[in-house]
């Protein structure tokens, strides 16, 4: 868990030198995203600690084909603001995590959205 946790960030320094016209004074962008990176990386981290282990291996899977599939995508799609696309993509993963339907160890099948 922690190498995909520290896997977002090396990805968002990684951004800031491949788009380095991005980086311009007074662009919050960077900061948003690594706002919206924290906050996926908590929630992934709480829906991991909830799952059992063979789940955790799915998601764990999921959310390293996921971000492949982001950074491929905001390269090809947003070629002049990939900043922007990337704080989408990352903010639409953070939702689609909380509401992702599990068997808690409990035997309760919830997601996180539920259990707030």
């Amino acid at each position: 868990m922690l190498r995909i946790v520290s896997f977002f960030a090396i990805t968002t320094a990684a951004l800031m030198t491949t788009f380095p016209a991005q980086a311009v004074f007074g662009d919050t962008r960077p900061a948003e995203l690594a706002t919206a990176d924290k906050e996926l990386n908590a929630t992934y981290a709480d829906l991991m600690k909830q799952l059992r282990k063979e789940e955790q291996e799915k998601l764990k899977k999921a959310q390293r084909i996921w971000i492949s599939l982001r950074e491929a995508d905001c390269k090809w799609a947003s070629a002049v603001e990939p900043l922007d696309c990337m704080i989408d993509r990352t903010l639409h993963r953070t939702e689609e995590l909380k509401g992702s339907m599990f068997w808690a160890p409990n035997g309760e099948y919830t997601s996180l959205d539920l259990q707030k």
